[in-house]
């Protein structure tokens, strides 16, 4: 039965939704740190080919042409690292986002589909249990002696009597399927909200 503190879900809800835009965040970050790291590498990389040393011989010449192969490794590098970090982090990242955004679903529609269960059955047994209780005091009613009474008028009483017994009867039973039925449904709600919160 749901009480007006039953918060759980709610919060459980919550925290994954949560949980999700930081990851989003992370995916974000990853994101622009790639771009980042390929901007500043095809900056380098046109730098390294502006960079031109034909006019000079000698090891200046060598040594500016290292400063340009420097140049050009450094670029290759950073579009390797914004490569990477596409691939190893932010694709994961999103992915990983987009899985729990499916679970997340998943198991929210599955406690909500049990708790509206729940809701039910325990509707059931409030109505079970007002059936029973009004034929008890029918029963009661009925049973209480009246003595002056004609003899048929007596036998009628007493066939209401035995026939509001047998629906007595009935009504417990029927309460007692209704509370089996209810822990039922709450113990698959249990059972589902379990599962959504690992």
């Amino acid at each position: 039965m749901q009480g007006e503190n039953d918060k759980g879900l709610d919060v459980l809800i919550f925290r994954m939704k949560n949980g999700k835009h930081v990851t989003s965040e992370i995916s974000a970050l990853f994101k622009e740190r790639a771009a980042i790291e390929e901007e500043f590498g095809k900056r380098l990389a046109k730098l390294a080919k502006s960079f031109t040393t034909n006019e000079e011989i000698g090891t200046l010449r060598e040594s500016l042409d290292l400063v340009k192969t420097e140049l050009e490794t450094s670029a290759r590098a950073h579009l390797d690292i914004a490569n990477e970090i596409r691939i190893q982090l932010e694709k994961p990242c999103l992915d990983f986002v987009g899985q729990q955004s499916t679970i997340r679903k998943t198991q929210h529609a599955n406690v909500e589909r049990r708790l509206k269960a729940k809701a039910t059955m325990s509707a059931n047994v409030a109505k079970a249990k007002a059936r029973y209780i009004s034929k008890c005091h029918e029963v009661a009613q009925l049973s209480i002696p009246q003595p002056n009474l004609a003899k048929e008028a007596t036998e009628k009483l007493q066939s209401k009597l035995e026939r509001a017994q047998q629906q007595v009867t009935q009504q417990d039973l029927d309460y007692v399927s209704a509370v089996e039925r209810l822990a039922d449904a709450h113990s698959h709600w249990e059972e589902d909200y379990r599962v959504a919160c690992n």
